[in-house]
């Protein structure tokens, strides 16, 4: 496994120093001197070096409006200082994090060194705001996708946060990977959900959007989901508010159901000497929709609809569960520390060191209750 080099390391020191001097500190008598900063990108640059790409918001502009104005630079360093240094120079003025939405860690930086460090440089930089959204770019550069508008369009990174924002609230199809708590996971070296953001591209044109969950353990990327995994990711996880999911049944049709008031717990079960997980999850479920028509079912279906549909998500929990545990070999739930804590002959027996692989191993088991409110559903 690749680990962030002493020359990178240097390079993230150097930069909360040459932040910290005073470059994020805003002398709000000289507004127009400011240099708002809405998004930033980070990508691998030039002979080991970095390449930033920062989306400017136009010092007239109302930034908290979601319609202003905006234009995007980019600037190459050998450290991470010298391409922010090259932003001042260029612009003119001083730094102003705090309304910057969003940063997009590339990809190839993802993979190949840890993302702690760049995290811990921000945390400590003066002006970026603790609930600032982290994300990866999936099959593209952060210079990609801050790159997806006109110079005249609203900004893009605001659009992408609240789209973050929606598919974590209504769809439950994302994560809300904020900076404080997340730089606190990479402290405990555990794994990490971060929102996927790609360039879809057309015949005539390309725009960014979202694309699923990015798995990170030990700040390392391992792989993504789908958004159609992310959403039983983020149930598995108890990481949602609620969501909305299509339920195809064979007797009723097509059923739209609204989720919500998640609880997910996921235990270490030693039986026989083996160790097994156990996922057990309840959900409060709403009708909405049947067959694109009817915003009820008779409610002598209600029992075989409720029956189905936990069937039908815990085997697609199982499928997630599975895939981030033996592709990714990620300790989503934590096992790790829990066997510790309750199984301590085990984990001596097994030893840290072999946790991970001994992790993929583990056979899962996954129960689903769905709680089906009555008030959906029409009364014969």
């Amino acid at each position: 496994m690749l680990r962030l080099s002493m020359g990178r390391r240097a390079a993230c020191v150097i930069l909360a120093a040459f932040l910290c001097a005073g470059l994020c500190a805003c002398d709000y008598t000289n507004i127009e001197d400011l240099i708002v900063v809405a998004g930033l990108g980070v990508d691998p640059g030039n002979d080991g070096g970095y390449h930033i790409t920062a989306e400017i918001a136009k010092p007239a502009a109302d930034i908290k409006s979601g319609t202003t104005e905006s234009v995007v630079y980019d600037f190459e360093g050998r450290t991470l200082a010298e391409a922010v240094g090259g932003l001042v120079n260029f612009v003119g003025g001083r730094i102003y994090l705090r309304h910057a939405s969003i940063m997009i860690i590339s990809e190839e930086i993802a993979k190949t060194e840890s993302i702690a460090p760049l995290l811990k440089v921000c945390m400590h930089t003066s002006d970026l705001h603790a609930t600032t959204m982290v994300a990866v770019s999936k099959n593209c550069s952060a210079q990609d996708i801050l790159h997806q508008k006109s110079q005249q369009e609203v900004l893009i990174s605001r659009n992408l946060s609240r789209a973050i924002d929606q598919q974590h609230s209504y769809w439950g199809k994302s994560v809300q990977a904020k900076l404080c708590p997340l730089y606190n996971e990479a402290i405990g070296g555990g794994c990490m959900l971060l929102p996927a953001i790609t360039v879809i591209e057309d015949k005539e044109s390309s725009k960014a959007d979202l694309d699923g969950i990015a798995v990170l353990q030990e700040s390392f990327l391992r792989g993504y989901l789908s958004p159609d995994e992310a959403q039983f990711c983020t149930i598995a996880t108890e990481n949602g508010k609620g969501g909305s999911l299509v339920h195809e049944s064979e007797d009723l049709g097509r059923i739209t159901l609204r989720y919500s008031d998640i609880q997910s717990d996921a235990s270490p079960v030693l039986e026989n000497g083996q160790l097994r997980m156990n996922l057990d999850v309840h959900l409060t479920g709403y009708v909405i929709d049947v067959n694109g028509t009817a915003l009820t079912i008779p409610s002598a279906d209600r029992d075989t609809l409720m029956t189905e549909m936990q069937d039908d998500i815990s085997e697609k929990i199982l499928t997630v569960v599975k895939k981030i545990q033996t592709q990714f070999g990620t300790d989503v739930f934590g096992m790790g520390a829990r066997v510790q804590t309750t199984q301590r002959e085990l984990w001596k027996s097994v030893g840290e060191d072999n946790w991970q692989s001994f992790f993929t191993e583990i056979p899962v088991s996954v129960h689903v209750v769905l709680d089906l409110k009555n008030n959906s559903i029409a009364s014969n």
